[in-house]
């Protein structure tokens, strides 16, 4: 297993920018003893990769850090949004079934390792970004949050404008074309002043009545007593949440019954959200 200790090591340094023996004793579930052991390891075998912090007590990336090994981005953004190596914890294993096949191109911890710094350390990072929308390429952003909804990756952070103003958004890692920390930009915002995060709505769904086999549906959403089913969300997630589940957001229904099998029931309820513009359906105009 040293060999995935060191691989562990190394995803902290990049991807974090410091690793401690807790970060080594919770991934693996090893003792205290042992996750030093593994440090000295690692620092033995890559001496100019990091050096120890007294302020901090850990350990940090040295600006001459090399990572020693390739690393599964999408596997490192699961371990910071959630905590886990949600393919397996204290080590590697072949997976049963293959992964979903994505359209979308592989992240590159190039890109992304600024950004995640920057979030694990409380910085404000520089990103060139990629959007469909308006704003420049170049952002100053503060991260609070990363999280994956329907097999792709997001972050969601405050944006600082030309007057120092912090506008909230939502951001796919696979838009980020570079991202920098700032060591010394330390942000005075909180993930409470971001009111659509912390706001969390009702959200009914049920079977689309217009589809042949509403009964089947029924089971799908796992629905027996009930007609509709609630679900909470936070509002800033309503839009890409309706979006991955195909859900028809549209007035009157006039979506495909048999390609969006879900309709939205509360759809005057959530029309005021902003992130509701891209729920499928909710700007089709009636039939």
């Amino acid at each position: 297993m040293s060999n995935s200790k060191d691989k562990a090591i190394d995803m902290y340094l990049l991807f974090k920018g410091s690793v401690s023996r807790k970060d080594l004793m919770n991934h693996f579930d090893i003792a205290t003893a042992t996750a030093s052991r593994a440090l000295k390891e690692y620092r033995l075998l890559a001496p100019n990769n990091m050096m120890y912090s007294t302020e901090k007590r850990v350990y940090v990336a040295s600006r001459d850090f090399t990572p020693r090994y390739q690393h599964d981005v999408e596997r490192v953004l699961a371990i910071l949004a959630y905590g886990e190596d949600t393919f397996v914890l204290g080590g590697d294993r072949e997976r049963v079934m293959p992964k979903t096949p994505l359209i979308g191109p592989e992240l590159n911890s190039e890109n992304v390792f600024g950004l995640t710094r920057g979030f694990s350390q409380g910085n404000l990072v520089l990103i060139q970004y990629s959007s469909t929308g308006e704003g420049g390429d170049e952002r100053e952003v503060y991260v609070h949050s990363i999280f994956e909804i329907g097999n792709t990756w997001y972050f969601r952070a405050g944006e600082v404008g030309e007057s120092e103003e912090i506008t909230f958004k939502t951001y796919r890692f696979s838009r980020l074309i570079s991202s920098e920390i700032k060591l010394n930009g330390v942000l005075d915002v909180s993930i409470k002043e971001d009111t659509e995060w912390m706001s969390e709505v009702t959200v009914t769904l049920g079977p689309n009545p217009k589809h042949g086999r509403v009964d089947a549906l029924r089971c799908d959403l796992g629905l027996e007593e009930h007609p509709v089913k609630n679900i909470y969300v936070k509002e800033a997630l309503v839009g890409l949440i309706l979006s991955g589940l195909r859900v028809d957001s549209s007035k009157e229904g006039v979506l495909n019954p048999n390609e969006y099998q879900i309709r939205l029931f509360n759809r005057e309820e959530l029309a005021a959200i902003p992130s509701m513009i891209i729920a499928p359906g909710f700007q089709e105009k009636e039939r």
